[in-house]
């Protein structure tokens, strides 16, 4: 379910003497020819000031030609694209849409995109990922220090431009559940080479669709947010009930659960190129 006010502005420089030529591939058609991009948060005058606005920009601009800022790498561009495309149009996470989010929501808030979930009783179920392609376990451990960070304090991920595909929610949402996808590079060549595979018609969007790689994508969130539910147990007093993200933790928790549980019932988890070790796991401390 897609928007027409999304525009693609991913500003990347890309160099593909980094790539493989599946890996190529993969960019040129998802990244490239990509229909819609990031949220414009320019869309948002019907929330924000158009002064508030023009001074994110301007903040965001600043980060970007600071020293210490970096651009992000083709692949973790590349991954984010594979995955909100799967996770929404071959339900790798169930009756859900993946929402891409702006510029400023990816610099200063540390989120790729938000995941909306279908939730029939209530309004709909929202948890945050960040996606990365690294062999270096030091970058995983500040970005999941980042999100601990967040707990100690009563908080999760907060995102200000959001518009919803599944209700008429747009502005500012926070004490969302947020979770890393992390790839290596090996186990990400692997994924390009499948989702290559498709574009050259040797499988099909249904094979792409039962590809067990979402598996180990699903059970890794769900170790995630059980990690970070022990964690905010742990190490805050009072009564939990009342607290909003830890409950939104559980919400997330047990429906990602329940998907799948509902998904191991039907897929078949004999693949070679799939292992444990296909995500790499997060921990929390």
């Amino acid at each position: 379910m897609y928007k027409n006010n999304k525009i693609f502005n991913e500003a990347v420089n890309f160099n593909n003497e980094n790539l493989s030529a599946n890996e190529q591939l993969v960019y040129e058609k998802k990244v490239e020819n990509a229909k819609i991009g990031k949220i414009n948060e320019k869309d948002f005058i019907d929330v924000y000031h158009e002064s508030e606005i023009n001074n994110d920009l301007e903040t965001i601009n600043k980060i970007k030609q600071s020293p210490g800022f970096s651009p992000r790498h083709d692949k973790a561009i590349i991954l984010e694209k594979i995955l909100s495309e799967q996770i929404e149009m071959s339900a790798w996470l169930g009756d859900c849409v993946a929402i891409e989010t702006s510029e400023y929501d990816d610099i200063k808030n540390q989120t790729d995109f938000v995941i909306e979930i279908n939730n029939s009783d209530n309004e709909p179920l929202k948890f945050a990922i960040d996606v990365k392609v690294t062999d270096d376990y030091k970058i995983i451990k500040e970005k999941a220090d980042k999100i601990i960070n967040k707990l100690k304090h009563n908080k999760g991920a907060e995102i200000k431009y959001f518009e919803s595909e599944l209700s008429n929610a747009k502005g500012k949402i926070d004490c969302l559940p947020h979770v890393l996808v992390v790839l290596n590079t090996l186990n990400f060549r692997n994924l390009c080479d499948l989702v290559a595979d498709n574009i050259n018609g040797q499988i099909s969007k249904k094979d792409l669709a039962n590809e067990p790689y979402q598996f180990v994508i699903i059970e890794e969130i769900i170790d995630q947010l059980q990690k970070q539910i022990d964690y905010y147990k742990e190490n805050h007093i009072g009564k939990l009930e009342k607290s909003k993200i830890y409950n939104n933790l559980i919400k997330i928790k047990n429906k990602i659960s329940e998907i799948n549980e509902n998904k191991l019932k039907h897929g078949n988890l004999k693949d070679p190129r799939v292992g444990l070790d296909s995500v790499i796991k997060v921990n929390f401390s």
